[in-house]
C-alpha cells in the first residue's frame, strides 16, 4: 500500500452546489501526495453523483448512513485516513493553491512536541473579501486560547493524526465550538505553528444555522468555561473576557436577565474588558450588514 502524507477530510451536508469548488479548491493544490477524504452526513442532495462524476481517484467517498453532525463526520475521516497529517476543510470553504505545500514544509520540519500548523484565513460575504484574521503564534499556546480562538476555522489547520488519536478527536456531545474544544485539549499537550499567511477563503452564508443558533454557542461557551475554569479565574481580566463573551451570546440569545448578570460579573472584574463586548457587537453588526 502506497504511503500517503496528508489525508485531506471534508464532511458536507446537502450543499453539494457548494461542496465542488471545496473539493477543487483541494484537487488544485501544489502539493499533491494526499487523498481526499469526502464524509457525506446522509445527505439528501446530488452530492454522490457530484462526486462521482469528478472520476478522480485521489477522493474517497463515505456516505453515513445515519447524519452524525460535523464533528462525528470529522471523526469518521479520522478513521478512514491513511496519512500521517490530517488537514480539515469546511465543503463551503476553498483553499488556495500553496496551502497544503506551505503547512507540510513547516511540520515535516517541527519537532514531535509540535502537532499541527495553521494559517491565516480571509472572510468573504457573497463573493467579496471582508477581512483577514491572522494571529500568529507559536509555540504551546494553550493560554491564548483561552483568551481567542487564535487559530479558528477546522479549514486553517493541519494536524499530525497521532496527536488527534491521542485526544480522543472531536467532542461530539458540543453542538458548537467543537473545533476550539479539540485544540485547547491538544494545546495542553502539544505545540503549534503558523505559517504566516492567509491561504484559506472562509465563507459567510446567511443560512449557516450553527452561526446563527445562539443558543448553541451559550451552551458551548459555558461548557468550555467550566471545563477550564480552573484555569481562567486565575487571571482577572481572562475571566472578565469569559463573562462579557457569555453574556453578550445570552443577550443574543434573548435571555436579558442572566446575560445582565454576567456582564455585571464581567464589568467588576474588569472594566476595560468592556472593550471586548463592544468588538463583539460592532463585528455582529457589520456582518448583517
Amino acid at each position: 500500500m502506497k504511503k500517503i502524507d496528508v489525508s485531506v477530510i471534508i464532511p458536507t451536508y446537502n450543499r453539494c452546489h457548494k461542496l465542488k469548488k471545496a473539493v477543487e479548491s483541494v484537487l488544485n493544490q501544489t502539493y499533491t501526495d494526499f487523498e481526499l477524504i469526502v464524509v457525506d452526513d446522509d445527505s439528501t442532495d446530488n452530492t454522490g453523483r457530484m462526486i462521482e462524476e469528478l472520476k478522480d481517484d485521489r477522493i474517497i467517498y463515505h456516505g453515513n448512513r445515519i447524519n452524525l453532525g460535523g464533528s462525528g463526520s470529522r471523526n469518521v475521516g479520522i478513521e478512514l485516513a491513511k496519512g500521517e497529517f490530517i488537514a480539515f476543510l469546511d465543503d463551503d470553504d476553498q483553499w488556495l493553491p500553496h496551502k497544503l505545500e506551505r503547512q507540510v514544509e513547516v511540520l515535516k520540519k517541527a519537532s514531535s512536541r509540535c502537532c499541527g500548523v495553521y494559517t491565516g484565513l480571509t472572510k468573504y460575504r457573497d463573493g467579496k473579501p471582508l477581512t483577514k484574521k491572522m494571529i500568529p503564534r507559536d509555540g504551546m499556546i494553550f493560554n491564548d486560547l483561552l483568551w481567542e480562538n487564535i487559530i479558528g476555522s477546522t479549514s486553517v489547520i493541519l494536524l499530525r493524526k497521532k496527536s488527534v488519536i491521542d485526544v480522543g478527536g472531536f467532542s461530539q456531545d458540543l453542538p458548537a465550538s467543537q473545533e476550539l474544544d479539540l485544540y485547547l485539549r491538544l494545546a495542553k499537550k502539544y505545540e503549534f505553528k503558523c505559517v504566516h499567511e492567509s491561504l484559506v477563503m472562509y465563507h459567510i452564508h446567511h443560512d449557516n444555522q450553527i452561526t446563527s443558533d445562539y443558543s448553541k454557542k451559550v451552551f458551548a461557551r459555558k461548557f468550555i468555561y467550566n471545563k477550564y475554569k480552573d484555569y481562567i479565574i486565575k487571571d482577572r481580566g481572562l475571566h472578565a473576557r469569559h463573562l462579557y463573551e457569555i453574556g453578550f451570546l445570552e443577550y443574543m440569545n434573548g435571555d436579558r436577565k442572566e446575560s445582565l448578570r454576567h456582564l455585571k460579573m464581567a464589568f467588576l472584574l474588569s472594566p476595560p474588558g468592556i472593550k471586548h463586548l463592544i468588538r463583539k457587537i460592532l463585528s455582529k453588526l457589520i456582518l448583517d450588514l
